[in-house]
């Protein structure tokens, strides 16, 4: 099955309650059991949740594979500028590309319909990458979505928290962390010393995680009143964007590496 909306909710009970994650329009879901309505689902990242099933389509894909790296894209009927909107999607969505018109790559829809993109408003999924690069590219992409508000459950530039951004920064450039604000078994974040954290590992907290950027900086989605969105803060004192509750409430620090 595919997400057919540009972002869903998952709940951890089949009805609309607390958020608990998002899926994005295009990744895949094997559906595990109904009710009422609602699907449950093991998102391709390997995390469950409750779906409404109108937001779920029979589908597979034939063509290549891309995902959205711009905040948002609007999808056009036609090649154009002047096309019509036919479905904005969020950065981290994906579509099928199934041919390009000049500055424009066409794409087939979830439904089936012809729509048209930027072709550099997408890009293909990223292979294995070095260590070096990776730790570059996950630092780059969880910088990307500063400012976004903070959202409880939230996995896209409409809103995000704390483990949605580090879970995104890693799952955008290939690889598949737990979603949630701690290191679980089956997945490859691993705890280490942390004197030997670098750029790209998890800070982790009393319900909460960060992204470790070197130099004393860290990155995170926050719900602290006043901040509430994506911001970088620092664990020096010295720095104006040092926050002593996190800087002394560090519990472990993670690394794929």
């Amino acid at each position: 099955m595919l997400v057919n909306t540009p972002i869903a909710n998952l709940y951890s009970e089949p009805s609309v309650g607390e958020l608990d994650d998002q899926i994005l329009y295009g990744e895949e879901a094997d559906v595990l059991e109904r009710s009422n309505g609602f699907a449950r689902i093991r998102t391709e990242y390997g995390y469950g949740g409750w779906i409404e099933e109108r937001h779920l389509a029979i589908r597979r894909y034939d063509g290549a594979i891309m995902r959205v790296v711009t905040p948002f894209c609007t999808v056009l009927d036609i090649p154009k500028y002047q096309g019509r909107t036919v479905v904005t999607l969020p950065r981290g969505a994906k579509v099928e590309m199934t041919g390009e018109d000049n500055s424009f790559a066409q794409v087939r829809l979830i439904g089936g319909e012809k729509g048209y993109i930027r072709r550099s408003h997408i890009a293909a999924l990223p292979g294995k990458l070095r260590e070096a690069e990776l730790r570059r590219a996950v630092t780059e992409t969880a910088k990307a979505y500063l400012g976004a508000p903070y959202l409880w459950g939230g996995r896209s530039p409409v809103g995000m928290d704390c483990s949605g951004l580090c879970h995104t920064a890693y799952w955008l450039n290939g690889v598949a962390i737990y979603r949630n604000s701690r290191m679980a078994e089956g997945f490859p974040v691993k705890a280490i010393d942390p004197a030997n954290m670098n750029s790209g590992d998890l800070l982790y907290f009393k319900g909460h995680v960060a992204m470790y950027l070197g130099g004393g900086k860290y990155i995170h989605a926050t719900g602290r009143a006043g901040d509430d969105r994506v911001v970088i803060n620092s664990l020096f004192p010295e720095d104006a964007g040092y926050r002593e509750d996190l800087a002394n409430g560090i519990v472990a620090v993670g690394s794929v590496f």
